[in-house]
């Protein structure tokens, strides 16, 4: 993980490990000892940030705008904070895990790898945690309604055609359009 001018983690689509065939999630240091001075408890909601990309690449997610690649990973980290506080309250702390979220965002609005403002990635993480407190939900189910959070908000998201997908065709397979000028 490059973390020359900022501390970083990474997910890509490939494993570097064979026994985690999915892809792989890079920690760098300096994240880690941040967010650990802070109280750990931003680390796991991080790893599922990243995970959640996992996710997207797995299910052949081709958004072109980075922005709501991050939003949706910061609704399926905001859903997996909530089952974590609900399952394992004393080893969580949803708002030091919407803090790393909030203060991953940037204001960089020309930057084609701009990430979404501190108010929307927080947005995103509240909405997926509400939707874990309101209804325990599968990945599957939660990962469709973050498509449908990050519509709401302005990405455009339409049914792309399944050839050459490896993927479950129970799961819905979008592809992001760039908005006509």
């Amino acid at each position: 993980v490059d973390e020359e001018t900022s501390p970083n983690a990474v997910a890509i689509d490939y494993p570097l490990d064979k026994r985690f065939p999915d892809g792989t999630v890079l920690f760098g240091k300096k994240l880690f000892e941040r967010e650990y001075a802070k109280g750990r408890f931003g680390i796991p909601t991080t790893i599922a940030h990243e995970f959640a990309h996992i996710m997207q690449y797995k299910r052949k997610f081709p958004v072109m705008a980075t922005k709501w690649q991050e939003l949706h990973a910061d609704f399926l980290a905001g859903w997996f904070t909530a089952h974590r506080a609900r399952f394992w309250p004393d080893n969580s702390d949803p708002n030091i895990s919407a803090r790393t979220v909030y203060e991953s965002g940037d204001y960089q609005f020309n930057n084609p790898q701009h990430h979404g403002t501190r108010e929307e990635r927080f947005a995103a993480f509240r909405a997926g945690y509400k939707l874990n407190r309101e209804d325990i939900a599968d990945a599957s189910f939660v990962y469709t309604k973050g498509l449908e959070y990050i519509q709401s908000r302005g990405a455009r998201i339409e049914r792309a055609r399944r050839s050459g997908s490896t993927g479950d065709p129970d799961i819905p397979f979008y592809r992001n359009r760039a908005p006509k000028p």
